[in-house]
């Protein structure tokens, strides 16, 4: 599976600095980090770890979510289940339909441990959800117990 691109993180971190207006010397200093890596993590697809993307994160007044790209493509609306939610069910073209419109969700299986919910980037093809997972992966359950080979 495809990692992020760690140069969003840089990106939108020079954008809320010079939203701030901040300097890198100013923003360094607030991180506990050196203004040279804060410049590489602003120019290169970097990958920074918890620990100084956190305190990046406060020195700029966001969040990690938020330097990750959090709201980024999500659905429009308030993200909280209506007051009185109702079930619907769709017919197979209409799950069809909403599932090519997005391109990540969750795979629910069975695993030994019990039932594991995960989440996968898939896509439609020729009206089937696919998916790319290692072999003994938690997604996988499903093909190891179909007995067949996916790759």
């Amino acid at each position: 599976m495809p990692a992020r691109n760690p140069g969003d993180v840089g990106r939108r971190a020079a954008a809320r600095r010079r939203q701030l207006g901040l300097t890198r010397e100013e923003v360094a200093r607030r991180a506990g980090m050196a203004p040279g890596y804060l410049q590489y993590l602003e120019e290169q697809p970097a990958d920074p770890g918890t620990s100084g993307l956190t305190r990046l994160a406060g020195a700029l007044g966001t969040t990690v979510a938020a330097l990750h790209g959090g709201g980024r493509d999500l659905p429009p609306g308030t993200a909280r289940a209506a007051r009185g939610p109702r079930l619907v069910e769709l017919t197979p073209q209409e799950c069809r339909e909403r599932l090519s419109t997005h391109g990540v969700g969750r795979v629910v299986v069975t695993t030994p441990a019990g039932t594991a919910v995960v989440p996968v980037n898939y896509s439609m093809v020729e009206g089937a959800v696919v998916y790319r997972t290692a072999p003994h992966a938690v997604p996988a359950a499903p093909a190891s117990t179909s007995g067949r080979n996916q790759r």
